[in-house]
């Protein structure tokens, strides 16, 4: 018995240094094996979300065994463990040839000649189920007084080990997301004062492009721009998505069905070394979210799995129907408990070391040698789930793949039928009037530039204030404002109602360079207003701007 007394204060050391829980788990085992000759045991670890048990700690378990019930659901006839877990009882199995609970694990206990099989509920202090510990022997046989008390002493160990370790990994987990939160608002911000000026850098260098004649040597310099300031604005869309301060235009959709669309795309992309599986639940619940985000999450991580296996692979794409506790979502700002639908990307690739999962969602972070990537793959995909009230985690280890786990809240609707795709319409000129609203000048200016050489009267303002003043000065109709969002004083939203019980035939267009506390809270995201995202081409507004006018 000292060697017991001796092993849990060594146990105990350990965890107060934060020690890996599967080192504690597996010193936990042993010390109780070591108590009689012939005993093994287990410790099995509570999954509550999928209700199933998952390998723990078991040294001295056949690994044939130990993988065979790794994963295997608890019920009230589920072995010794499953049920265990399932009562929060013990459950003794004297003779694993006789015990109905033993009936679909008889061959395999046979074949590993464990015949006598006792489990224990392990719990938390606060009686929470956090797995089993399992004692088995090789002859049929019911536990003693004594092996009774090293049950005892071992599930309090584990409890104490699995609650402390589960603590430390969720306050991990909230610095983690805080972090992110912290480091997304400060991306989010630079790149909405980077949307500014690359609309003012687009929109000139295109109308430059415009009236220079083909055969002009200043056209290509001009084109390079243009096509440089292109990058520059996917990487400041990324950046938003990063910080959650992209332009949405959600929907409800079938995310089964969303996969099915991109499928052929994600072969293109993986090459012939990659085998994909598309694992789709039926009767998924449906999911809002704008359908171009949800293909950029897809590729980016299906992009991810494809460079993590450069001699080829598996990838698994799974949905499913899951339930996220308070306890899951608390560590997730901006989530709420309750129904959701999980998407999960699992690769057979190289895996990540735990340092790398640490800042595997950083902006500009990567493995990859320079120029092979930008870095914002990743963490564009946490902003978008995250934005659209979701949560992302990633499992790996090295060398044995990882798996990505999204969760998007559910909606109780149908999915919305896709519009039918038409051809675009070119750029309209028109003569009405338009209110432009814009804090940033060099930005007012361009806008007021491309509508007046398209032949639009144009009435400009810097803020809501001043917007309003302008429209009662304003003797004639005001046919469109067109506004940005987020200003000083008083929002484009805002400021529109506001306008619209002066004139209330006045339509109106809302332009963005991000979303943010303003656009939800007065709905600007609602579908039946038109948001527009900065950098915008003077074609594109152009056409917006007469597709607002025209619309009834």
């Amino acid at each position: 018995m000292a060697s017991l007394f001796d092993g849990q204060w060594r146990i105990l050391e350990r965890v107060a240094q934060g020690a890996p829980l599967s080192e504690l788990l597996n010193g936990i085992v042993r010390l109780i094996e070591a108590q009689a000759d012939g005993m093994l045991c287990s410790i099995l670890l509570f999954d509550a979300r999928k209700q199933t048990l998952h390998h723990g700690a078991a040294p001295s378990l056949p690994l044939e065994y130990v993988q065979a019930i790794d994963g295997a659901a608890i019920g009230p006839n589920a072995g010794s463990c499953g049920a265990a877990a399932f009562t929060q009882l013990p459950v003794v199995a004297e003779d694993t040839e006789s015990h109905p609970n033993w009936l679909p694990w008889r061959e395999l206990a046979r074949k590993h000649r464990l015949r006598a099989c006792w489990s224990t509920p392990i719990l938390s202090p606060d009686g929470a189920l956090l797995g089993t510990f399992a004692m088995y022997y090789e002859a049929p046989r019911t536990p003693t007084e004594v092996e009774q008390h090293w049950i005892s002493t071992a599930t309090h160990l584990a409890g104490i080990s699995i609650t402390l370790a589960r603590q430390a990994e969720l306050e991990e987990q909230l610095r983690r997301s805080q972090r992110m939160e912290a480091v997304g608002k400060l991306a989010g911000g630079i790149a909405h004062d980077f949307n500014n000026l690359l609309s003012v850098i687009i929109g000139y260098a295109t109308m430059a492009a415009e009236a220079l004649p083909e055969s002009d040597p200043v056209r290509s310099d001009v084109e390079e721009v243009q096509r440089a300031a292109g990058r520059a604005s996917e990487l400041t869309r990324q950046l938003l998505a990063f910080g959650r301060r992209q332009v949405m235009a959600p929907r409800l959709l079938d995310l089964n069905e969303a996969l099915r669309d991109l499928y052929q795309m994600l072969l293109r992309v993986l090459g012939e070394d990659v085998v994909l599986t598309l694992e789709a639940t039926s009767a998924l619940a449906s999911i809002r979210i704008d359908p171009g985000q949800l293909e950029q999450v897809v590729m980016n991580l299906v992009v991810n799995a494809r460079d993590a296996m450069p001699r080829g692979g598996a990838l698994v794409l799974r949905t499913e129907d899951a339930w996220l506790d308070q306890s899951y979502t608390a560590l997730h700002p901006g989530t709420t408990p309750g129904r959701y639908v999980c998407f999960s990307v699992t690769d057979t690739g190289e895996g990540m070391e735990d340092s790398t999962i640490d800042r595997i969602f950083d902006p500009f972070f990567t493995t990859k040698e320079p120029g092979k990537g930008t870095g914002l793959g990743l963490s564009t995909v946490w902003g978008i789930v995250t934005q659209n009230g979701g949560t992302v985690s990633v499992s790996s280890a090295r060398g044995k793949g990882t798996r990505f786990d999204l969760h998007f809240p559910t909606v109780e609707q149908a999915p919305q039928a896709r519009a039918t795709s038409t051809k675009s319409l070119p750029p309209s000129a028109g003569t009405e009037t338009v209110l432009v609203v814009e804090d940033e000048h060099q930005v007012r200016n361009l806008i007021a530039s491309v509508l007046r050489r398209a032949g639009y009267q144009v009435v400009e303002a810097e803020d809501g204030r001043a917007a309003l003043a302008a429209s009662e000065a304003h003797e004639g109709c005001i046919h469109l404002l067109l506004t940005d969002v987020i200003m000083p004083h008083m929002d484009g939203v805002e400021l529109s109602r506001a306008l619209i019980r002066q004139r209330p035939e006045t339509k109106a267009l809302f332009l963005s360079g991000y979303t943010e506390n303003a656009m939800s809270r007065h709905g600007a995201l609602d579908e039946t207003l038109t948001l527009l995202a900065k950098p915008i081409s003077p074609q594109d507004l152009l056409r917006e701007v007469r597709a607002r006018l025209d619309r009834g």
